[in-house]
């Protein structure tokens, strides 16, 4: 089960290049993929949602199928306060868990979505080039586009609330199952991620660190390391 987290819309992604990704670990294992609330095609939600929502939004859809038992992937660096949170309330269901660790800062995103003025294609190209680097231009409309059809300006700014007390919430001892923290290489946010990863580490009773490689697929480096 795999939670993506800001960069969300199953049905977009199925018609972009992240399709073969997807592709390849459904050659190899049963792949669910959903839309939290407020993000992709599902319902927007007007609050500032809560973990315990996000939580709610992946019980549901472990529930609706019927899943036992499973290996959880928490894509984006943003997400894994949502993976630890569940896993910690249903430890016989999570065989494993994978999450990636690091990612744009949150005062960054706080402040460019709240610069006066500022539209929402221009937030997601600054964000996007935040997140890709400089000089990747494909790369960087291509992430552009992924959060435009994934959330807005509003969506953004929820988002940013919640993430700002999200991570001092985290109960990383509650989480049993073995764990692998992948380090987001993103551009000057490395030293923040093996930070943040060894802090998480330190309180988990079962977990180890690597850096995530960044010329393969995250999708499938996730699926064949957890």
């Amino acid at each position: 089960v795999q939670i993506n987290f800001l960069l969300s819309n199953v049905q977009h992604e199925l018609a972009t290049r992240s399709r073969r990704d997807m592709e390849g670990i459904a050659r190899q294992a049963l792949l669910v993929r959903y839309d939290h609330r407020d993000q992709g095609i599902s319902d927007k939600w007007p609050h500032v949602p809560t973990t315990a929502d996000y939580v709610r939004d992946l019980e549901a859809v472990v529930d609706k199928l019927e899943l036992e038992q499973f290996i959880l992937i928490s894509v984006h660096g943003g997400g894994y306060p949502i993976a630890f949170a569940y896993a910690g309330a249903h430890p016989e269901r999570v065989l494993a868990l994978t999450a990636v660790v690091g990612g744009p800062a949150a005062d960054f995103t706080v402040a460019l979505a709240d610069m006066p003025g500022a539209d929402w294609r221009f937030v997601s190209d600054a964000l996007a080039r935040r997140i890709v680097g400089p000089g990747e231009s494909a790369a960087v409309e291509n992430m552009a586009e992924d959060l435009r059809a994934s959330t807005n300006l509003e969506g953004l700014r929820r988002m940013n609330d919640w993430y700002a007390h999200s991570r001092r919430e985290v109960d990383a001892e509650a989480v049993q199952a073995r764990t692998l923290l992948l380090l987001a290489p993103y551009g000057d946010y490395g030293d923040d991620s093996l930070t943040e990863g060894r802090a998480l580490a330190a309180r988990m009773p079962n977990a180890i660190m690597q850096p995530r490689g960044g010329g393969e697929s995250p999708l499938f480096n996730l699926n064949i390391r957890s």
